[in-house]
């Protein structure tokens, strides 16, 4: 119990940090957080305009079981 009571009066407690915005200042922040909102808008805008959707590529190609059987050596035809 000693230790506890120890530790908790040694302990520092650290004060709050505190800052203070003038008027000016947070109209300033929000003027450009909107600028900023709205580059992005219409770089969005722009981008998903000019970028043209691909085609779907089928790249897995269908194999007929011949092939398969050619690709990995096996012969159904021979008996063993």
């Amino acid at each position: 119990m000693r230790l506890i009571e120890y530790i908790l009066i040694k302990m520092k407690r650290l004060e709050l940090t505190s800052f203070y915005l003038k008027l000016n200042e947070l109209k300033e922040y929000d003027q450009a957080k909107q600028e900023r909102q709205e580059a992005a808008t219409k770089e969005k805008e722009s981008s998903s305009q000019s970028e043209m959707q691909p085609e779907k590529i089928n790249t897995r190609t269908t194999k007929t079981k011949q092939e398969i059987h050619a690709r990995i050596g096996l012969n159904p035809n021979e008996s063993s």
